[in-house]
């Protein structure tokens, strides 16, 4: 049997080296995806901040939540969360927020007295467009309270920003590289392993593998294990291009390692429905398409231009192996997440059971088919 299997995977290779158009079809969406996303977006809109008020009495201060609150001028608008200074830590630390408040007792007095206090802002710095629209966001809020309370009398108002950054800010850049490295891998599962699985009946060989003890499942077995063989192949030659061109940022051989064990866990668990569904259609012309959707909607939606901390919908998102695979290698590649990197792997470790399992069950049901039609 292995060597059957064996033989399907020599097979394959020789078909993908025969068939160079599918090769340049894997080849193209990633270098696009890289010059169409990479820099291409801005964050604006709403941005979560908790505030931590010890100066809650101040009719000054609530005055100022006021404008901070407001939905009007300069995006972003701020969500307000009141919290203490121990949750708000916390918030910040699992990216529950964009930024931290802290508002001193006797801020109102000072104000009101013209004499500075300063107001505590952390932010988080996941990328560089988060920390700088934040930042700015904040002293917009300030300079409109001071201008719609009359507080700038040609005298100083009474409010000093001290700002601190959790980390160096990151580029985003930079951050999206590190997901479009994971949209690569699932990519490539899906698409070589719905090229493989298409290539019996796209060559008309399928009757030769019906014709065959349990050829199917051979069949099968052996394009899943070519497709991680070729898209590993595929994916070294994608990442020195990103590496070089795109300055993704593996640096260290531990770096490289732990990517490579990613890859390893993404590729498998998309190459399998990959084949599945190349082997159901039976024709490439149908395989490019509906996989660059697919992959695309599932990168899009495990925080691809944003963090999935900071998107709609991240309590049910976290939970795709592509969500896990952004945050480990956010969390490997710049040190941002570490909160994340437990869980992350224990859904790429449950994703991957469910693919053996998936797997098995397939090929219990295929072979009793089989008996079955003998019978």
């Amino acid at each position: 049997m292995i060597r059957k299997i064996f033989a399907e995977i020599h097979k394959m290779f020789r078909y993908w080296r025969t068939h160079k158009a599918m090769a340049l079809v894997s080849i193209f969406p990633p270098l696009l995806l890289c010059l169409l996303f990479v820099g291409a977006f801005q964050t604006t809109g709403e941005a979560d901040l908790v505030v931590v008020n010890e100066d809650a009495n101040s009719v000054v201060t609530q005055e100022f939540l006021e404008v901070l609150a407001s939905k009007e001028g300069t995006i972003p608008y701020f969500n307000l969360t009141f919290a203490e200074e121990q949750d708000a830590e916390t918030m910040l630390e699992m990216h529950d927020t964009f930024g931290v408040l802290t508002i001193p007792a006797g801020f109102g007095d000072s104000v009101a007295q013209g004499d500075p206090i300063d107001l505590q802002v952390y932010f988080t710095a996941i990328h560089e467009d988060i920390s700088k629209n934040v930042r700015l966001g904040i002293e917009a809020r300030i300079y409109d309270f001071v201008k719609q309370y009359d507080l700038d009398t040609g005298e100083r108002p009474g409010i000093v920003v001290t700002e601190s950054l959790q980390q160096k800010s990151l580029a985003r850049a930079d951050y999206m590289m590190g997901g479009i490295a994971v949209w690569t891998m699932m990519f490539f599962g899906l698409l070589i392993g719905g090229s493989l699985g298409a290539s019996e009946r796209q060559e008309g060989t399928d009757v030769y593998i019906r014709m065959t003890p349990d050829g199917a499942i051979l069949s099968v077995l052996g394009k899943w294990i070519a497709a991680i063989v070729i898209s590993a192949l595929m994916m070294v030659v994608m990442t020195a291009v990103y590496v070089w061109v795109f300055g993704l940022a593996i640096a260290t051989a531990r770096q490289l390692a732990w990517f490579a064990l990613l890859f390893l866990a993404i590729v498998t668990i998309f190459s399998f429905p990959g084949v599945l569904y190349g082997a159901k259609v039976g024709d490439f012309r149908l395989i490019p398409g509906p996989m660059i959707i697919l992959s695309i909607t599932l990168w899009i939606l495990s925080g691809a231009l944003n963090p999935l901390e900071f998107s709609a919908g991240s309590a049910v998102f976290q939970y795709l192996p592509t969500a896990a695979g952004i945050r480990l290698i956010t969390c490997l590649l710049f040190d941002r997440g570490e909160a994340f990197v437990s869980s992350s792997a224990v859904t790429l470790a449950v994703w991957l059971g469910l693919t053996a399992v998936w797997a098995a069950v397939w090929t219990i049901r295929t072979h009793r088919v089989r008996l079955k039609g003998i019978a």
